[in-house]
C-alpha cells in the first residue's frame, strides 16, 4: 500500500473534539457540567478517509469545498498536517461543515453540527468533475465519500463512474441512501446494514446485499458492526465475524474501512483480501476514543 495514490472526492469536514471532565449537575438544567482541558481537531468526513489512507502510506489526494471561514482554514492547516494533498476550493456562499463533540471521562456528552446541505450548482460541480478528471490518470484508486453536505447528485457520481471506467481505476463507492442506488459499474459500494436497509427497502441484510449487486452490477460490502461484514460478489456471499475485542467508539470505523479497501485494491489485492483487511482495520479503529485511524504496524500486527 505504501505510495499508493488514492483520489478521495466527497463532503470535507472538520472534527472539533473538547475533552474534559464533570463531577455535577447543572443548576440550569438536568445536565453535566464539562470543565473542558483540552481540543483536538481532525479531518472529518471525506477528508477523514484521505487522513486514514495518509496515515497507512498512502498518498492521499482529496477533491471537495470548503469555504473561507475559520473551520475552513483550520481544516486545510491539519490535512497538510495529516499529508493530505488538499484540492478542497472555496465557497463563500456557505460554511464549511463542522462536527463538534463534547467528551467526558471518554463517553461523548453531545455533539454539535455546524452545517449547510444544499446541493452545490452546476458551475461549482462542473469545478469539481475538472479537477476529478485532470488528476484520474494519476490515482491507483478513487473514492466517493458522501455525507449528503451537496457535493454528490446523479449526474456528477455518474460522470466520475464513466471516467474511471476508461482508465480502469478501482472505485470504491460510499455512499448514503439517496445516493447509493446511482452508483451502477463502481468496483465496490460499502454502505453500513441501516443504509443498505433503508435505499433498497428490504428487511435483511442479505436481501439488500443481493438485491444491490443485481442492480449496481458492482461488488457490496455490507459492515454490519458486531456482527462483522458480509461481502456479496459474483452470486457469491463471503461472511466475515467482527475483528474488534473491545468496542469504545465507532465513529469514523466506516471511514477507515473505505481507506483501506480503496489502498488494498489500488495495490492489486482481491476483493476478499482488501475486505479481510478492512475488516481488521476497523476492528482497531473501534478500540480507540474519537475519530480515529490506523497505522500500517497496527495492522500488521493484526
Amino acid at each position: 500500500m505504501q505510495g499508493k495514490r488514492i483520489g478521495v472526492v466527497g463532503d470535507a469536514m472538520l472534527d472539533r473534539f473538547l475533552w474534559g471532565d464533570t463531577d455535577r449537575i447543572s443548576p440550569e438544567a438536568p445536565v453535566p457540567v464539562i470543565r473542558t482541558q483540552r481540543e483536538t481537531l481532525m479531518p472529518g468526513g471525506a477528508a477523514n478517509v484521505a487522513n486514514n489512507i495518509a496515515a497507512l502510506g498512502g498518498r492521499a489526494e482529496l477533491v471537495g469545498f470548503a469555504a473561507a471561514d475559520e473551520a475552513g482554514k483550520k481544516l486545510r492547516a491539519v490535512l497538510r498536517k495529516a499529508g493530505v494533498t488538499s484540492h478542497l476550493f472555496n465557497l463563500s456562499r456557505r460554511m464549511t461543515t463542522e462536527k463538534t463533540r463534547i467528551i467526558a471521562r471518554g463517553q461523548q456528552i453531545v455533539r454539535v453540527d455546524r452545517e449547510v446541505t444544499a446541493s452545490l450548482n452546476k458551475r461549482e460541480h462542473r469545478t469539481l468533475l475538472h479537477m476529478v478528471l485532470k488528476k484520474l490518470p494519476e490515482w491507483d484508486a478513487l473514492v466517493l465519500s458522501d455525507y449528503v453536505k451537496g457535493v454528490f447528485d446523479g449526474a456528477l457520481i455518474a460522470a466520475i463512474v464513466r471516467a474511471a471506467q476508461k482508465s480502469h481505476t478501482p472505485i470504491i463507492a460510499d455512499l448514503k441512501p439517496e445516493h447509493l442506488l446511482l452508483a451502477r459499474g463502481v468496483t465496490i459500494v460499502a454502505p453500513n446494514e441501516h443504509e443498505a436497509l433503508l435505499a433498497t427497502k428490504t428487511t435483511s441484510f442479505s436481501l439488500a446485499g443481493k438485491f444491490l449487486s443485481k442492480r449496481l452490477r458492482s461488488a457490496v460490502l455490507i459492515t454490519r458492526g458486531e456482527h462483522g461484514m458480509a461481502l456479496f460478489e459474483k452470486n457469491k456471499v463471503r461472511n466475515f465475524p467482527a475483528a474488534a475485542r473491545e468496542v469504545f467508539d465507532v465513529a469514523g470505523a466506516g471511514d477507515t474501512v473505505t481507506a483501506v479497501l480503496a489502498l488494498a485494491l489500488g495495490s492489486g489485492a482481491s476483493l476478499p483480501d482488501a475486505v479481510d483487511l478492512a475488516n481488521r482495520a476497523a476492528g482497531i479503529v473501534v478500540g480507540k476514543v474519537g475519530v480515529a485511524t490506523v497505522t500500517p504496524q497496527e495492522l500488521l500486527r493484526a
